[in-house]
């Protein structure tokens, strides 16, 4: 199984939501590995680009706020670590924003969730599993971030979400807006 998800951020949140739903297939008997979405992703940042941005945070710090800036690479470092040590990732990434044919022979489900994956502001195609076929399409626990989606958005949304092969949703008020699209209790 592959698991679409959020990876950038820097969440532990992200994190621990991903890391359950591994564990839960896992006691199922079921091998999953989380997708990386280069386009949006913490985990797949080039060491020379992260090194470059870091120099340049301390050069140009002026206000005196040195110490934040090792916090929060501090942190980063101790949440990608976390994620190596825990979760394992595909060695095949999600590019230019799109699950290629390729990615698609590599599982037999895919699952996405389970987190705030379907946002009307954050949507992304990849979280909607764009172009996997709808019998390997599975959501777990996905949600919408919100208690309501604006009424412009139903069409795109019925569009992406009416061939996925089964839905959960982590809110009853995810469930409201899918009754609302589909016409389906989940």
């Amino acid at each position: 199984v592959g698991i679409v998800t959020i990876t950038s951020g820097l969440n532990y949140g992200n994190s621990l939501q991903n890391l359950g739903l591994i564990f839960f297939l896992k006691e199922l008997g079921i091998n999953a590995e989380t997708i990386l979405n280069e386009y949006d992703s913490s985990h797949i940042k080039r060491k020379l680009d992260r090194k470059i941005k870091n120099f340049i945070k301390k050069k140009t710090n002026i206000l005196g706020k040195r110490k934040k800036t090792i916090f929060d690479e501090t942190r980063q470092d101790k949440y990608l670590s976390f994620d190596k040590k825990y979760i394992q990732f595909s060695k095949k990434h999600i590019k230019h924003n799109e699950i290629t044919d390729e990615i698609i022979n590599e599982y037999d489900f895919f699952i996405a969730g389970s987190d705030i994956i379907w946002n009307n502001v954050y949507k992304s195609d990849v979280m909607f599993l764009k172009n996997v076929p709808s019998e390997k399409k599975i959501a777990y626990a996905a949600s919408f971030g919100s208690d309501y989606l604006p009424k412009s958005s139903y069409v795109e949304y019925k569009e992406a979400l009416k061939d996925f092969k089964e839905i959960s949703v982590r809110e009853k008020d995810g469930g409201k807006i899918i009754f609302k699209l589909l016409n389906r209790n989940v």
